[in-house]
């Protein structure tokens, strides 16, 4: 699926009743876009060398048993990895992570498994995951080896179709969260491009051989979206809500420099109440950006 932003509305209502009729604004127009340079190219990869192998297991186990000795083969994150499997529906995945001494501080940033995966660490189950393309984070501190090696053993469940690890793998420090400077509402936006909702911009992107087959191998840029607007100062007390028909995916939004959530997956439209973050009769920022790694 592309990488799309869709429609975004305002729902306005009276806060009790008797309510006046609720209103319903359009937010299709008027925003400003901007990709990132660069920074769409190869990164749904790992830097880690994989294996692949078959899983002879009918359920995602909570112990490590012993995994075959031979029949490894090599594999890049992202390819369908269940292609001429049959009816088999579990795989094993594993790499060796290193010993770096701030090891212990680090997560396990998996953008993408294809469908569940039970994640293991020198044998011992560290995380389980239900949910295709959802991003999430694992900590690995009760099963570190500070002398190393360090071997990540990933099942991943395929309940239909492609499957596999289809996502990058990092292993990197937790980020302090910060307000990016395109959220901010003073930031200078007037060189950014004017587009309608909704809008999809991998389909604007150039072939890229070593891209991500699910995107038709093109580039997964992080997108920038931000629009200003206003509201009536009639309209203070009154409920009103940021509605999302859905924005893919891992999306942050902010209102005037302030973090209203993230949404993880691209496939479910989302709101936010913004009642009491709004400013009337005076112009608001709303800044969305679109994200294909997991977010910290």
């Amino acid at each position: 699926m592309a990488l799309s932003l869709f429609v975004a509305s305002l729902l306005l209502g009276a806060p009790a009743p008797p309510a006046e009729p609720r209103r319903r604004i359009r937010f299709d127009d008027g925003w400003r876009f901007f990709v990132e340079p660069d920074s769409g190219r190869n990164q749904a990869f790992t830097p880690f060398k994989w294996q692949f192998h078959l899983a002879d297991v009918d359920a995602l186990v909570e112990t490590l048993p012993p995994l075959p000795s031979e029949g490894w083969v090599e594999t890049k994150l992202g390819e369908n990895a269940f292609e001429g499997a049959g009816r088999r529906r579990f795989a094993w995945f594993r790499t060796e992570i290193g010993h770096p001494a701030d090891g212990p501080k680090r997560v396990l940033q998996f953008d993408s498994v294809d469908d569940n995966a039970v994640v293991f660490l020198n044998g011992k189950k560290i995380h389980r995951h239900i949910g295709f393309g959802l991003p999430f984070s694992v900590p690995v501190t009760e099963a570190w080896n500070p002398q190393g090696p360090n071997d990540l053993v990933v099942l991943v469940e395929n309940t239909a179709a492609g499957g596999g690890i289809n996502g990058g793998v990092r292993f990197e420090l937790p980020r302090a969260e910060t307000t990016p400077k395109q959220a901010l509402p003073g930031f200078d936006d007037r060189k950014w491009r004017s587009v309608h909702l909704p809008h999809d911009y991998v389909v604007e992107g150039k072939f890229d051989p070593q891209g991500d087959i699910s995107h038709g191998t093109q580039p997964k840029p992080i997108g920038w979206y931000r629009k200003t607007f206003t509201l009536p100062a009639s309209q203070k007390g009154k409920a009103i809500w940021l509605d999302f028909d859905g924005a893919y995916r891992n999306s942050t939004v902010w209102l005037n420099g302030e973090k209203l959530g993230t949404e993880p997956s691209g496939y479910i439209g989302f709101r936010h109440d913004i009642s009491l973050k709004v400013k009337f009769g005076q112009p608001n920022t709303l800044a969305v950006v679109t994200y294909q790694l997991a977010r910290d």
